[in-house]
């Protein structure tokens, strides 16, 4: 009987938890949609050297750029920071992390094939959006 009451409890907080996530994913999810403009940094997060301009929509998970790009996205909110994944077809995923703050959006990722950034800085292989919610 003790291990049986033992497995639920520990099923429940599971299950809990499980759902808990799901809400974290889905209220980042609702935060992340919308139309984003800003830049890709060249340079150190410190000081960012604005690089291009672009635009990305979010909806869903979708992600479309004004640079005619568009493909979908993960998310993990689980992970610290927050994993965001781009993708754009089975080959070409760029692995990535983010940061929310207000309606400001980092979004750090790497090149496909390169390892995922663990720092929101760009380094070789590796580069950030940083975007403004309109």
């Amino acid at each position: 009987m003790k291990k049986t009451l033992t497995f639920t409890a520990l099923f429940c907080i599971a299950t809990l938890a499980t759902f808990t996530l799901a809400a974290d994913d889905d209220a980042t999810l609702k935060k992340l949609a919308g139309t984003w403009s800003g830049h890709r940094l060249a340079g150190g997060m410190d000081e960012p050297k604005k690089g291009p301009a672009l635009t990305l929509t979010i909806s869903n998970n979708d992600v479309s750029s004004d640079k005619n790009r568009a493909g979908t996205f993960t998310l993990d909110t689980s992970q610290k920071p927050y994993h965001m994944n781009g993708i754009k077809d089975a080959n070409t995923i760029h692995e990535g992390i983010l940061k929310l703050k207000g309606k400001t959006l980092i979004w750090c990722v790497g090149d496909p094939g390169k390892p995922r950034p663990t720092t929101f800085e760009t380094k070789s292989g590796q580069w950030c959006m940083l975007l403004d919610k309109k």
